[in-house]
C-alpha cells in the first residue's frame, strides 16, 4: 500500500512539474494582445505630411490619428509590432522610442517592429520645422510606451485564422498605356485627360484584401483583426485639406469594430497604386469619401470566409540588405546647380507650391519641384546603401513580409505568387523609410516616384526575389 501511495505521490510530482514548465520557464503557446493610443497633438498648426507639408498646417481634426501596437508572444520571446497613423516614419524617429518602449517592459528593440497606415492626413512627424514638432515626438514615445505596457498586459491565448478576398474596383495602378504610345504617370491620383487617349494601365492591379484573425479564449478578451490592402491612403485630400485625419484606414478600423473585435490596419503594396474615385460616388461626398472607402472595405472584410490553423508558430526574421544607391543624372552639374537653387527657393518661401517656387521650376524646365528634391537627394547619396527587411512567420501557412520602402503591386504580387506560403501578409513604410522602389519601366519613363526613390533601379525586382526566397527558406526550416 505504501509503494502504491509512493508511486502515485511521484506521478503527482511529475504532473506539477510538467504542468509548472508550461506556464513557466518551458514552452507556452502563442498569445496575443492589443492596444491604441491617441497620437493628436495638443494644439492645432502643426505640418500636415502628403502634398506641401510645409504648406499644409492644420486647422482641425477631422477624426483621430493614432498608434496601434499588437502584442506578440511564444516561448518567451515577446514581439511588438505598430501601426502608426503617420505618411512614414524614419529610424531617427523609431529609434529612441524602441528605446524608451526597452527600459520599460524589457522587450529588446531588435523585437520592436514600426510601420505606418501611409495616411497622406497625418502629423508630419518627420518635421520638427512647426512650432510644437519636438515636443509632439515626445508626446508619440509616451503613448508608444503606453500602448505596449497595455497590450502586454492585454495578452491572452489564441489560435490564427487567415483568408483573403478580390475586391472589385477598389484601387487601381497609376500608369497608364496611351494610345499614341507614349506612357502617362501620375503621382497623386486618377486619370484626368481624355479618356480617348487611354489605352491600357500598365499592368493589372493588386486588389486582394487581406485578413488574419487571431481568436483569444479568454472570456473577457475580444479577438484582434489585423488586415492589408493595398491602396494609398489618399481618400482624404491630401493637398488641400487642413484636418487631420487617419484617411480610409481609421474608417476601415472603426468599421470593423462595430463588429466587437480590436483591429488594426497595415498598408499593402501600394506604391503605385491608389483608391478609386469612382466607389459610390465618392466624388460627391468629398472629404467625407475616407468614410464611405472604409466602410465599403470592411463590407468586403466581413464576407472573408476564414480559414484555422491548428498550430501557432511564431518566427520572426530581420536582416540588412545592401545595394548601389541611385545617382543618375548628378554628373550633370549645371543641372545640379539649379535643383539645389530650387530647393533653397522651396525653403524659403515656405514650400514647393510658392508660385516664386513654381515660375522657376517652369524656368528651369524640371517637371516639378521634386525631380530637383530628387537630384538634390541622390547627389548625397553614399555609393552603397542598407536598410533592414523583415519577415514574420505565424503558424504553418502565414507569413508577414515587412518592406521599409512603397513596394509596387506588381513587386507585391510577385511575392504572393512565388512563395510557399497559403498567405503572405504585405506591409509597406515599415520603419527607416527608403522612397519608392519602381519597376524597371517605371524608372526609364521617369515616373513620379522615380524622383523620390533612394536605390538604383531594378531594386524593386531584386528585393521582390529575395523576399521570396527568404519565406522559402523560413517555410522549410519549419
Amino acid at each position: 500500500m505504501k509503494r502504491i501511495i509512493s508511486l502515485l505521490l511521484v506521478t503527482v510530482l511529475i504532473l506539477g512539474l510538467c504542468a509548472c514548465g508550461e506556464s513557466g520557464g518551458g514552452k507556452k503557446g502563442l498569445q496575443v494582445g492589443f492596444d491604441r493610443q491617441s497620437i493628436l497633438p495638443t494644439q492645432l498648426g502643426v505640418q500636415i505630411a502628403g502634398g506641401d507639408a510645409a504648406a499644409r498646417l492644420s486647422e482641425g481634426f477631422l477624426d483621430e490619428v493614432s498608434t496601434t501596437c499588437i502584442a506578440f508572444s511564444k516561448d518567451d520571446q515577446t514581439y511588438l509590432v505598430y501601426t502608426c497613423d503617420f505618411m512614414v516614419v524614419y529610424a531617427s524617429i523609431v529609434d529612441p522610442v524602441k528605446a524608451a518602449i526597452c527600459a520599460k517592459t524589457g522587450v529588446p528593440t531588435e523585437n520592436i517592429l514600426f510601420n505606418c497606415t501611409h495616411t497622406h492626413s497625418g502629423v508630419n512627424i518627420l518635421s520638427t520645422g512647426w512650432e510644437g514638432g519636438a515636443q509632439y515626438r515626445e508626446l508619440f514615445s509616451k503613448q508608444c510606451v503606453k500602448a505596449a505596457e497595455k497590450a502586454i498586459a492585454d495578452m491572452a491565448p489564441a489560435t490564427i485564422s487567415y483568408g483573403s478576398t478580390q475586391t472589385e474596383g477598389m484601387t487601381f495602378v497609376r500608369h497608364y498605356n496611351l494610345t499614341d504610345g507614349t506612357t502617362y504617370g501620375n503621382g497623386h491620383g486618377s486619370w484626368n485627360g481624355d479618356p480617348e487617349l487611354l489605352k491600357e494601365h500598365m499592368y493589372k492591379a493588386d486588389e486582394e484584401l487581406q485578413l488574419i484573425k487571431f481568436t483569444r479564449e479568454a472570456e473577457d478578451k475580444k479577438d484582434i483583426v489585423i488586415a492589408s490592402f493595398p491602396s494609398h491612403a489618399t481618400t482624404v485630400n491630401s493637398t488641400n485639406m487642413k484636418d487631420l485625419s487617419a484617411c480610409y484606414p481609421g474608417a476601415f478600423r472603426a468599421a470593423m469594430e462595430e463588429t466587437g473585435v480590436h483591429c488594426a490596419f497595415f498598408q499593402g503594396a501600394s506604391g503605385d497604386q491608389v483608391p478609386t474615385s469612382k466607389i459610390q460616388s465618392l466624388n460627391a461626398v468629398w472629404p467625407q469619401n475616407h468614410k464611405l472607402y472604409g466602410q465599403k472595405l470592411a463590407e468586403y472584410a466581413q464576407s472573408i470566409e476564414l480559414t484555422p490553423m491548428d498550430d501557432s508558430k511564431l518566427v520572426f526574421s530581420r536582416w540588412e540588405y545592401r545595394g548601389n544607391s541611385m545617382k543618375e543624372g548628378t554628373e550633370d552639374v549645371q543641372r545640379l546647380v539649379q535643383a539645389k537653387e530650387l530647393v533653397a527657393l522651396s525653403s524659403q518661401m515656405g514650400g514647393y507650391s510658392h508660385p516664386n517656387v513654381t515660375a522657376k521650376v517652369n524656368e528651369y524646365g524640371f517637371s516639378s519641384w521634386l525631380e530637383a528634391d530628387g537630384l538634390v537627394k541622390r547627389a548625397n547619396y553614399e555609393e552603397t546603401l542598407k536598410m533592414y527587411m523583415v519577415a514574420m512567420q505565424l503558424g504553418s501557412e502565414v507569413s508577414m513580409v515587412f518592406a521599409p520602402y512603397e513596394m509596387f503591386g506588381m513587386h507585391g504580387t510577385y511575392i504572393k505568387e512565388n512563395s510557399p506560403f497559403a498567405m503572405d501578409f504585405i506591409v509597406t513604410c515599415s520603419e527607416d523609410y527608403q522612397g519608392y522602389f519602381p519597376h524597371v519601366q517605371g524608372c526609364e519613363e521617369n515616373f513620379y516616384e522615380y524622383d523620390v526613390t533612394h536605390y538604383e533601379r531594378g531594386t524593386g525586382e531584386k528585393l521582390a526575389e529575395i523576399f521570396a526566397t527568404k519565406l522559402t527558406e523560413m517555410k522549410n526550416a519549419g
